[in-house]
């Protein structure tokens, strides 16, 4: 089993002007570590262990990334399609243990040594306040990827044989640390963080506050079929909150890549994915502007913005050269969260009937616009406005045969007399596209949640059955190590807290909305 201490002394990866999926301890640390000799004085030891945390949120490690959030999240959550002739792949739900197992043995420990470094170092309580955010951040990822993870009972010396925590035990915890933490902050809200230390803000402590609440608002929202009214009372007391949720685009969550933004490494310099027939087919079928901001121009004079679908044969891989890839320079920031989502999170809560402080459909219409202001790009009222244009349907102009009709024929405008479910439909679909270049992981949770957008299955489902024919991946299996180095644990949280077995069909605690598959 890994220990923290393995974190620390992983060997250098491939070059990155060459595509890579290797092995663990092929990884390369995380560029935001301390080095030894920056640990030797106290200030460094609070600088690198908190910027070691928050390289793990959108992890800042090239592989690290690409196997975490592009190859899992965004696959899965219908933004990018690998083009490459790979004989396993998440998307196709046959993933080597490798793919399946990062998340789980590389950020676990990573993120638990700087947090435990940065605990028994300082008793600054801005500091202390913002490693607990990001350690919810964290392990609200990594339940959402794998559901049960070993979290409150992980040994001293970080080592991963210890027992699970169940997800819902792990979404109480971290809503009660954001909660906590907001509140010791706002009583500090004129004092800073170390700017050396906070890639995100800077050390504005006002926008962690609000970081806080707004992260608290999405966890209560993905509670809502799981826990309706907790998530109700969490999402209501993050909202009336002093501070408040993001509110303006000043308020997004993103930081500056210490080499290269690593969309543009994996999608661009690499060129292992291609923009999804997903997310292109819905945006051109609503004509929306934003693509030119999203997507580069195809390679087929018949259509300017054209995907590739996800989960395609190995054999048949070559056809996505010729799709539109992401739109990203090697400078852009690379997103955590922003305001759009926070309205949109708000319009559901309203269309729930929680108290959100307006309407379900005065949210949904921001969180477009802020969307469009974020993306530099006009005509956000147009759009808003359109109540005629639906996704398109996917057409394979690679010839390959994987043309198929999109499900999902919601409009844009806003009818407020239609029943609740399209309401949903539409408000999921616009944050949907509003997150484009966030994680990915969110993008594949709020599917799972709701069912939207209605995305297409997987070209080919190599699952062995596991996963029905036209279903969807609801989780990753744990690392096979697991089964050898920590079965007692293993086995009880597979019988105890997932209560299903271990593989991608297995639903997650909060993935009980009866009108998924």
């Amino acid at each position: 089993m890994k220990t923290v201490h393995n974190i620390f002394c992983l060997a250098a990866a491939c070059a990155v002007s060459v595509s890579c999926i290797g092995k663990y301890e092929q990884i390369n640390t995380n560029p935001y570590e301390a080095t030894e000799k920056q640990i030797a004085a106290d200030d460094y030891v609070i600088q690198g262990a908190l910027k070691t945390m928050l390289g793990y949120v959108v992890p800042v490690q090239e592989h690290q990334f690409q196997f975490m959030d592009v190859l899992c999240g965004s696959t899965l959550g219908g933004y990018l399609a690998e083009q490459k002739g790979w004989d396993t792949k998440i998307s196709t739900y046959n993933p080597n243990d490798e793919w399946s197992a990062s998340a789980f043995e590389n950020v676990i420990p990573g993120v638990f040594g700087a947090y435990i470094q940065l605990r028994n170092s300082t008793s600054d309580e801005v500091a202390l306040a913002v490693a607990e955010i990001v350690h919810a951040s964290v392990f609200a990822q990594l339940t959402d990827i794998y559901g049960p993870v070993p979290c409150s009972m992980i040994g001293a010396d970080g080592s991963l044989v210890a027992p699970y925590d169940s997800q819902e035990d792990i979404y109480r915890s971290c809503l009660k640390k954001l909660a906590e933490s907001a509140d010791i902050l706002a009583q500090r809200s004129s004092s800073s963080l170390n700017s050396n230390a906070d890639i995100v803000f800077h050390g504005d402590v006002k926008k962690w506050i609000k970081y806080a609440n707004t992260l608290r608002l999405r966890l209560a929202v993905r509670m809502a079929y799981a826990d309706p009214e907790t998530a109700r009372s969490e999402a209501e007391a993050a909202v009336s909150h002093p501070f408040g949720t993001m509110t303006d685009n000043s308020d997004n969550a993103t930081f500056t890549h210490p080499t290269q933004n690593l969309y543009y490494l994996t999608c661009i310099q690499w060129g292992d994915y291609r923009a999804s027939a997903d997310i292109v087919s819905y945006m051109n079928g609503y004509g929306d502007p934003r693509r030119s901001a999203y997507f580069t121009v195809s390679g087929y004079s018949s259509k300017p913005y054209a995907g590739w679908r996800r989960g395609t044969r190995m054999a048949d891989s070559n056809g996505g050269n010729q799709c539109s890839n992401v739109m990203v320079k090697m400078s852009d920031e690379m997103l955590w969260m922003n305001a759009a989502e926070a309205m949109f999170l708000k319009a559901e809560g309203a269309l729930r009937g929680w108290s959100m402080g307006g309407s379900a459909q005065s949210f949904y219409e921001e969180g477009i616009r802020l969307s469009f202001a974020q993306w530099n790009v006009q005509g956000a009222d147009a759009y808003i406005a359109d109540n005629a244009s639906v996704p398109e349907d996917y057409t394979d102009l690679s010839g390959k045969g994987y043309d198929s009709s999109l499900k999902g024929k919601v409009t844009v405008a806003w009818d407020e007399s239609a029943d609740f479910e399209k309401k949903l439909e539409r408000i999921i679909t616009q944050k949907w596209i509003a997150n484009w270049r966030a994680t990915g992981v969110e993008a594949w949770a709020e599917f799972r949640r709701t069912g939207y957008p209605q995305l297409l299955a997987a070209g080919a489902n190599l699952s062995g059955g596991v996963i029905a024919e036209d279903g969807f991946a609801r989780r990753l299996k744990y690392p096979v190590n697991e089964l050898t180095g920590n079965a007692e644990n293993y086995n009880a949280a597979l019988s105890d807290l997932l209560k299903g077995a271990d593989n991608m069909a297995t639903r997650v605690w909060w993935d009980c909305n009866p009108r998924t598959k």
